[in-house]
């Protein structure tokens, strides 16, 4: 396998992040809409905060993998 830069391993992590999304829709569709239809009616700055959370834990994932 190639060595590729920064570049191709962010779109090889997008392109997973594909493929474990529709996994879940795959196995289980009517979980994940009723999964979304209760995000629906969770405040949207509750979301937000969730959403920089999980960014910083992955992002510390990545950098304790990573050295």
């Amino acid at each position: 396998m190639n060595e590729g830069g920064l570049g191709d391993t962010l779109w090889i992590a997008g392109c997973l992040v594909f493929v474990f999304e529709g996994l879940v829709l795959a196995l289980m569709p009517a979980g994940w809409q009723k999964m979304m239809s209760q995000m629906a009616t969770v405040d949207p700055m509750r979301l937000r905060w969730i959403g920089v959370t999980a960014m910083l834990v992955g992002l510390v994932g990545i950098k304790l993998l990573t050295h």
